[in-house]
């Protein structure tokens, strides 16, 4: 925020050009000094009154701008009297044994410290519901379950520990607090205003999916794997219809040892998952990628150019519809047009970087050109959407029920596929994380600023009218 100075500077300028304007237009009397007599009754203070009738306008307007630089720059500042502790619920603060793991250090030093009891407690936790992390305030917990073997159980039930993005934290700048203590197990935090509280975590090794695609040359689902020792793989699960994990038949995938992991291809996609540590970690392994829909006779090219020819007819609904009327618009629906005049380019974030001349037309996605039709590159914008649409970005998003717990992960059960859900790679390999600072100049609220303002503008007119002549 800037500082007092800095807004003065500015709001003062026109109030100094007014007062130049003045005295550039002031005219200048000369008349005998014999007509100027000392009146007997004068005091001192008439000349503050004269003084006032003369640069009054000019107080006041100063007096404005020199309290709006003050409210500009955070003053006065709100008093900080509470502490705000935050509970870490990343998915490794339940790694471990009950009553040791660093979730259960955590909850008993919020209950062991008196410094923490009339503190606000904040949970730092995963929201199902939007696939975000949120901050919710859980006073109330700590009323219920006023003891840590209680309020452990509670959290566990609750079960929301996953991946969690600390920047989140940044919402607590408006609360004013005096301090702000986060109780985590991650040592690899940066942060200047808040106070952390390490409990120390207990070490996984597990194997981690880094990639996922569909092998098309030989029909297979193939995953990488980054493990750190893949001896310790314990077994490999395929989810059934009724959404559980079961041993996967020996004969329906196979695993490839490499430099950094393994590798595993299946002719069978859909939802897996590895144990490993006495921890299940679930994973997608990706199906064949579906053909895009086509509405008219351009977009029927290049869906046979983007889906590959030949290509056996999709029974089920396309997932991207490449359009060049406005019938049969739906959400998954790209609009294509063409134009003579290459006034534009694609967005080079949806073509991988390159740089690919296009038209404009407001009723459609993309616009092909002469240059279009071109360049070998126009393709990846096509490609680019499909990809996306075959991710279920396109796809429906109506949840037909809530998503459950997979082991570390999630089952995400949408249409037209569900869809396993884990943790990010943070919460099994550490790496530096920092955290914005909260803390920020509070400001008062602005209705006692409007009110302010309006006393002394109330009082400038007033004056204004009392130095008027009085007629006689």
């Amino acid at each position: 925020m800037r500082s007092v100075f800095f807004y003065a500077s500015i709001l003062l300028i026109p109030v100094i050009l007014l007062l130049f304007i003045a005295l550039k237009m002031r005219k200048k009397v000369t008349y005998p000094h014999g007509l100027i007599f000392q009146d007997k009754n004068d005091k001192p203070t008439d000349f503050l009154i004269r003084f006032l009738k003369l640069y009054g306008d000019l107080f006041f307007d100063v007096a404005i701008a020199l309290s709006v630089s003050f409210f500009l720059a955070g003053y006065p500042q709100a008093r900080f009297d509470k502490i705000a502790v935050i509970l870490d619920s990343s998915l490794s603060m339940t790694r471990g044994f009950p009553g040791a793991r660093a979730m259960d250090l955590a909850v008993r030093e919020l209950f062991e410290n008196p410094e923490y009891g009339s503190s606000d407690l904040y949970l730092l936790e995963y929201d199902e519901l939007s696939s975000t992390t949120r901050l919710f305030k859980a006073n109330k917990l700590k009323i219920n379950f006023n003891s840590p073997l209680s309020l452990a159980r509670e959290l566990d039930d609750r079960n929301k520990f996953f991946s969690i993005d600390y920047s989140v934290l940044s919402e607590l700048k408006d609360k004013h607090y005096k301090k702000i203590i986060l109780l985590t197990d991650n040592e690899n935090i940066q942060t200047g205003s808040i106070e952390v509280k390490l409990f120390k975590a207990m070490p996984i090794v597990l194997s981690y999916p880094a990639q996922a695609f569909y092998d098309a040359s030989v029909g297979e689902s193939v995953v990488h794997f980054y493990s750190r020792d893949s001896s310790r793989l314990e077994r490999i699960l395929r989810m059934d219809p009724d959404h559980n994990l079961l041993p996967a038949e020996p004969d329906s995938f196979r695993i490839e040892k490499t430099p950094s992991g393994f590798v595993l291809r299946t002719k069978n996609p859909g939802i897996w998952a590895v144990r490993e540590n006495g921890y299940t970690l679930p994973f997608n392994a990706p199906g064949a990628p579906k053909s895009a829909g086509a509405d008219g006779i351009l977009a029927t090219k290049i869906r046979d150019i983007i889906s590959g020819i030949p290509r056996e007819p999709d029974p089920e609904p396309k997932l991207l519809l490449i359009s060049e009327t406005k019938r049969g618009q739906r959400p998954n629906a790209l609009r294509i047009a063409t134009s003579a005049m290459d006034s534009c380019v694609i967005d080079p974030g949806k073509t991988l970087g390159a740089m690919v001349a296009s038209g404009y037309k407001e009723s459609a996605e993309i616009t092909l050109t002469p240059t279009s039709f071109a360049t070998a590159d126009s393709s990846l914008f096509f490609l680019t959407e499909l990809q996306k649409s075959n991710e279920g970005i396109f796809a429906e998003t109506k949840k037909t029920a809530l998503p459950i717990r997979l082991g570390d992960g999630f089952l995400v059960q949408k249409k037209p596929v569900p869809y396993a859900l884990h943790a990010e790679p943070d919460e099994y390999f550490p790496f530096a994380v920092t955290i914005p600072s909260p803390k920020a100049l509070p400001l008062i609220p602005r209705y006692v600023i409007f009110i302010f303002l309006c006393c002394v503008y109330a009082l400038k007119s007033l004056f204004a009218v009392k130095s008027l002549p009085k007629r006689r």
